[in-house]
């Protein structure tokens, strides 16, 4: 049999077994793992894609622009500027001012990823959320940056400034955020265990688990070489000026767009299958209309134990008289209860 027949024939069979993951093929020198394999020969990860190279260098500059920005907000915000024998210093506003804004920072950076993630799943798809959140995140960067020059400083506009910059930065990092780690999983395309014939002969199991596993302890660490940004930062904070302090993340950042944009011909891009939070919203709201109009015409249903039915079991399409507008199924609703 030729290879181009072997090769045909490993196409239809993976794409039987997996038909959302055609490129689940096998190459030269690979054969699919049997069960002796998957207990006799040793496991080793994949070679990691370009494509997640890319995601993970993006995200080691989002890390870095995120940081950067962080290190000096506590000066910036609680000390005046250029007050003699002083720390740096812009806004003024005491430590209560800093503790505050700081925290509200870090808070609204935790709650954006859920907006990132409906946008992602239900409309746009991972990488063009990235794309369009990046240019927020890049916009409130520019307003920092701007806003923290001496001229703007003396003139009062570091406050309304950094206020900006906080809800621009922070619903920039959340749609970052809820989709980047996603995304550099789904660019290794391999699914099913399959045995690769090394140069030296000898047959190794390649394991997803373990190339995934690679994969992101490439992406960990360069959030935390990320990270060692504020070192930098609050260096040029004391021995420059803020806006300095302030210019080096935003211009890491400006790279960080370029390197997305470039790797776009390479990305495995899924697309928007909706999104589990609105669909559970839906659910809710029908199931919750579905019992009040069962209640008024006295039609509530009873379990097996003869008790009445939970609210959320009338958006069961089981139950509902009219379920041509559901899109979920009796389990679905079970499982939303569980997590209610």
């Amino acid at each position: 049999m030729s290879s181009a027949s072997i090769k045909q024939g490993v196409n239809t069979y993976a794409e039987a077994l997996h038909p959302e993951h055609a490129g689940d093929v096998l190459q030269e020198g690979e054969r699919w793992a049997t069960e002796e394999d998957m207990s006799t020969l040793r496991r080793v990860a994949d070679k990691i894609p370009t494509a997640a190279y890319f995601v993970v260098l993006t995200e080691f500059c989002e890390r870095f622009t995120y940081y950067g920005i962080t290190g000096p907000f506590q000066n910036y915000i609680s000390n005046g500027y250029q007050v003699p024998n002083s720390r740096p210093g812009a806004i003024g506003g005491g430590q209560q001012m800093a503790t505050g804004l700081s925290n509200f920072f870090q808070f609204f950076c935790y709650l954006c990823p859920i907006l990132g993630a409906i946008i992602a799943d239900q409309w746009l798809g991972k990488y063009k959320t990235i794309l369009l959140f990046s240019l927020v995140y890049i916009l409130g960067n520019l307003v920092l940056t701007l806003t923290a020059l001496p001229v703007s400083i003396r003139a009062g506009g570091a406050l309304p400034g950094m206020v900006i910059a906080m809800i621009t930065i922070g619903l920039g990092t959340g749609g970052i955020k809820a989709n980047v780690s996603p995304m550099v999983a789904e660019q290794y395309s391999r699914f099913r265990p399959f045995v690769r014939r090394l140069k030296s002969g000898k047959e190794v199991l390649v394991d997803r688990e373990l190339t995934i596993q690679s994969i992101f302890n490439w992406f960990y660490w360069a959030i935390n070489v990320g990270g060692l940004s504020a070192i930098a930062t609050t260096e040029l904070e004391a021995n420059v000026d803020f806006w300095a302090a302030y210019l080096l993340p935003t211009l890491m950042f400006v790279f960080c767009i370029i390197v997305f944009w470039l790797g776009r011909n390479k990305y495995i891009v899924s697309k928007p299958t909706g999104s589990i939070v609105i669909k559970a919203y839906r659910t809710g709201r029908a199931g919750l209309r579905n019992y009040r109009l069962a209640k008024k015409e006295n039609r509530l249903v009873m379990n097996e134990s003869g008790k009445k039915v939970s609210w959320i079991d009338y958006a069961k399409p089981s139950l509902a008289v009219d379920s041509s507008f559901m899109d979920w199924d009796d389990r679905f609703v079970d499982e939303l209860r569980t997590a209610i």
